[in-house]
């Protein structure tokens, strides 16, 4: 009995010793979130910028993971100030009433070499799911991750109906942890 019980405490040791990270906050240093949108024919790229959030990504441990991210819709930019402004307007992202776009993780899987983020967004008040492929990438001490996606902006109430705007919004998001 006593050594059976010896054999569990050491297997037991080594496996926290081994994943130590699974237990860990991780450090959002640096992010970028980009975006594309089809205006009069014309592509439009824009950013936002000091995003906030926690962040535990761990490859070999997914149900332990988890993210939860705040994108600040004041940070808007797209290459100029006027359009800027009128984004953040009450017609589109209402910034005044909703400061912020909310990206919170619900669970995460991996298919086909790539992880799944399976996450709830919030924009303008409206919670929708979204499904983000993306890679990973551990060098330097430092984790990347990297990701696309595509949303329709009309689903969140950002804008309306309109002939020369395009509904749909090509995302990328790139992410720099410290573990």
């Amino acid at each position: 009995m006593r050594k059976y019980l010896s054999v569990f405490l050491f297997g037991l040791s080594q496996f926290l010793l081994v994943q130590p990270r699974a237990f860990g906050q991780q450090k959002l240093v640096a992010a970028k979130v980009n975006f594309t949108i089809e205006n009069a024919g014309l592509e439009v790229n824009g950013s936002f910028t000091d995003i906030r959030g926690n962040m535990n990504f761990y490859p070999e441990n997914l149900a332990a993971s988890s993210m939860e991210v705040s994108v600040p819709v004041a940070t808007i930019k797209t290459g100029n100030s006027m359009r800027d402004g009128h984004l953040k307007k009450k017609e589109y992202f209402d910034a005044e009433k909703f400061p912020d776009i909310l990206i919170k993780s619900k669970f995460f899987g991996k298919q086909e070499g790539l992880f799944r983020g399976y996450y709830s967004l919030s924009i303008k008040g409206v919670t929708k799911d979204i499904t983000v492929p993306f890679s990973y990438v551990q060098k330097n001490n430092r984790i990347y991750l990297s990701g696309n996606f595509e949303l329709n902006r009309r689903d969140f109430g950002v804008g309306t109906r309109s002939m020369i705007l395009s509904d749909k919004v090509k995302v990328s998001v790139e992410l720099e942890v410290m573990p």
